[in-house]
């Protein structure tokens, strides 16, 4: 069957725990959301590559060859070049629009996967029109192309959907306690992970060998402990102070200051509270088994100019809205 047109989404997603302990092989937990990016692509006949983005970020009238000399950090572009090199050849004409608008806050990015949605998205997107297999490790190697730094496991949870324990590019379906539920805020600023994560390897290369065992130790106690509420909540409070532990050392701004600040209020009802992610800003997450306590918080968030962020888990990963 000859395609023209198709449509993909891929969900967004939020780190449960395993931030940065992930990059030197520990477990880390995250889950999808229901935000979605939305990408269509669609052949023409004739005018290059007409490509659009929602938020704004890299539009107009590309030939391919223009694509290929387009600056790197261009998200789209990086990846329809690295596309267009590795994975199947390109129509020369097509028209792109990649919508994440659901993942941002007033043009500001979240922190919640937008980029990964959206590189998943497009791959998907591209490979379906061109009628060529796609695959998780395919989705992978793209990250690996075009981001060279970061886990994977945001691209890993956006193509598989629902809550996964990622380690070493391995994807498990787990499901969270029983119990738990999760409140997500966001802090009204944005992080640049990749700047984070150099910060990280360089400290750590920097430590001994007993630092990075402690992190991974942490990290692992998190995963093996999503079958009962009660452990699965002292082990992310353990998580929390090994956070605590590689900012006070590193300084990489993981605790910025509105986290510092719910970190202090959520301590005060019984919550745990931790940035999501690479941190410094973004979102953090409340959890607990009180949901009257969460509701305070939030109320208490909210007071300070944080939003909460509604968000159910995506039990689906990609998916493919219409084929033509």
């Amino acid at each position: 069957m000859s395609i023209s047109s198709v449509d993909i989404s891929a969900p967004g997603k939020v780190v449960i725990a395993g931030e940065y302990a992930v990059l030197i092989g520990a477990p880390a937990i995250a889950m999808a959301i229901s935000r979605r990016a939305i990408c269509s692509v669609q052949i023409a006949d004739e005018g290059g590559w007409s490509i659009r983005s929602q938020p704004s970020f890299w539009n107009g009238e590309f030939s391919l060859t223009e694509i290929a000399r387009s600056q790197p950090n261009d998200l789209i572009a990086s990846a329809l070049q690295r596309i267009e090199t590795s994975v199947v050849n390109l129509p020369s004409h097509a028209e792109l629009s990649i919508d994440t608008r659901t993942l941002f806050h007033f043009g500001k990015k979240m922190g919640l996967g937008s980029s990964a949605a959206s590189l998943v998205s497009l791959y998907v997107a591209v490979c379906t029109l061109r009628g060529v297999e796609h695959s998780l490790e395919g989705a992978l190697r793209l990250h690996d192309e075009v981001y060279e730094s970061g886990s994977g496991i945001d691209i890993a949870t956006s193509y598989t959907g629902g809550v996964v324990r990622f380690q070493d590019r391995e994807v498990q379906s787990i499901s969270l306690p029983s119990g738990v539920k999760t409140r997500v805020l966001y802090v009204g600023t944005s992080t640049t992970t990749s700047d984070k994560v150099l910060l990280f390897k360089d400290w750590l290369s920097e430590q001994p060998k007993s630092t990075a065992e402690r992190i991974k130790s942490a990290s692992e106690t998190v995963a093996s402990s999503v079958g009962q509420a009660a452990d699965f909540l002292d082990a992310l409070r353990y998580f929390v102070e090994i956070q605590e532990f590689i900012d006070s050392g590193s300084r990489i701004g993981i605790w910025g200051p509105q986290h510092r600040a719910m970190k202090s209020l959520a301590n005060q009802e019984g919550v745990l509270y931790k940035p999501s992610g690479a941190g410094g800003g973004d979102i953090g997450l409340a959890m607990s088994t009180d949901p009257e306590a969460l509701d305070r918080l939030v109320e208490s968030a909210e007071k300070m100019g944080l939003k909460e962020i509604e968000v159910q888990v995506e039990d689906a990963g990609f998916r493919v809205e219409s084929v033509e």
